[in-house]
């Protein structure tokens, strides 16, 4: 370049050597002068080097990549030894691989340590081997401000199908390869002392040609690990306790204890009609048979009847059906219902339907059921149960004849 009159010409300090050391300048000169020696060279189509030595110097190559501590870059920026920023440091995805962050440390070297500011304390590690370790603090997927440990928080599906026929739509999914007759990694509960390789309790799966089941299991010997499958569902919606094979929709293999209300069939309903020491008044029981009888599958009524005279024994057990009113078309009033009795002999009958007295069966003329009051247990006649006494009915015994009824809820 032409140098213009009376401009004096100053010897760049980037350049200049001393006669005794003919060495560079310190790299503590600055970067700035690293970057007037770009400029000046950034045409000339060879690298750059500047420092003390080429173990800790900084080199720019013709292509524009920097290196520090080594003189042959393989990236756009390549670091030979230790590096410590303060401050936000961005990364913008690679536009051929898509990565923003890639790590390929030796074998036996820990990529990732994140660290207190100390260095006493590691909050995330990541080891060769691929394990991730956190110590302190709780992760957050899908949430800035996670409630424990671990707090996954997800989109709400408007339908179940959403759920169950689509992986994605969901929180947290375990996966593997398929096999068949193979078991999947489930949840599993250990405690860091007392066997602490072995799971104490955990839920699990098995995958088959029919379909997949479902496991739950706990521990009686901590050394062994699980040791049952307390619950086990199959593939068929069947749920089996005590066993991995029910054949139930429920299926209890041992004993089983209920306490409170059984809201299934009902146990099974049982009083006795008639007083043997009593043998000339006509005794009745009035009983609501809605829950044992008022369902699609109807009822059993099983009576077992004493005579007190001659000492015979019958026994009969009586069908019964009623209508269902979610499934009828309700054309005629009230409730129609039949009877088939054991051995043969049908009754139809109507209940609910004002002034309308029916008897619902009457073995031998031993035993009644009406769905009416009786004069000769009650000393007047009717009227028929109505409206919620509609699932009434008057079990009526022979003066002679002392009657035990069980009803079966089916």
């Amino acid at each position: 370049m032409e140098q213009k009159p009376n401009q004096k010409k100053h010897p760049s300090r980037c350049t200049n050597k001393s006669s005794e050391s003919r060495s560079y300048r310190a790299f503590s000169t600055g970067l700035a002068c690293a970057l007037v020696a770009l400029l000046s060279l950034g045409m000339s189509g060879v690298g750059m080097l500047y420092g003390q030595s080429e173990g800790d110097a900084l080199f720019i190559d013709s292509q524009g990549r920097v290196g520090i501590g080594t003189p042959n870059p393989g990236a756009q920026l390549e670091v030979s030894g230790s590096t410590k920023l303060n401050g936000l440091v961005g990364i913008n995805r690679d536009p051929i691989n898509k990565q923003h962050l890639v790590i390929q440390p030796a074998e036996d070297h820990m990529p990732l340590n994140v660290t207190d500011p100390n260095g006493t304390k590691n909050w995330l590690s990541v080891l060769a081997s691929g394990n991730v370790i956190m110590n302190g603090g709780n992760i957050g997927i899908g949430t800035t401000n996670p409630d424990n440990k671990l707090t996954i928080t997800a989109t709400q599906q408007v339908q179940e199908t959403d759920i169950t026929q689509n992986v994605a739509n969901n929180g947290l999914n375990i996966e593997a390869d398929y096999a068949a007759d193979n078991h999947v990694p489930g949840i599993v509960w250990s405690t860091n002392n007392n066997n602490p390789a072995k799971p104490k309790a955990g839920i699990w799966m098995s995958e088959h040609n029919t379909g997949s089941r479902l496991y739950v299991g706990t521990s009686n010997n901590y050394a062994t690990g699980i040791t049952n499958r307390a619950i086990t569902v199959k593939e068929d919606g069947n749920v089996g306790i005590g066993t991995s094979d029910p054949k139930a929709t429920l299926d209890v293999k041992g004993n089983a204890l209920i306490s409170g209300t059984f809201n299934g069939e009902d146990p099974p309903m049982k009083f006795t009609v008639g007083n043997p020491r009593e043998q000339t008044k006509w005794l009745a029981v009035e009983k609501d048979i809605r829950s044992h009888c008022g369902d699609e599958d109807g009822c059993r009524i099983r009576l077992l009847m004493q005579h007190e005279i001659n000492d015979q024994v019958r026994t009969i057990t009586e069908e019964i059906y009623i209508e269902q009113p979610q499934i009828s078309n309700n054309k005629e009033p009230g409730l129609r219902g039949w009877t088939r009795q054991s051995g043969g002999g049908d009754f139809v009958w109507i209940l609910d339907w004002p002034g309308h007295l029916y008897n619902l069966f009457y073995p031998w003329s031993w035993f009644w059921a009406k769905n009416y009051r009786h004069e000769y247990a009650y000393g007047t006649r009717g009227p028929s149960y109505t409206g919620t006494d509609r699932y009434k009915i008057s079990f009526m015994s022979h003066p002679h004849v002392t009657t035990t009824v069980i009803i079966y809820d089916r």
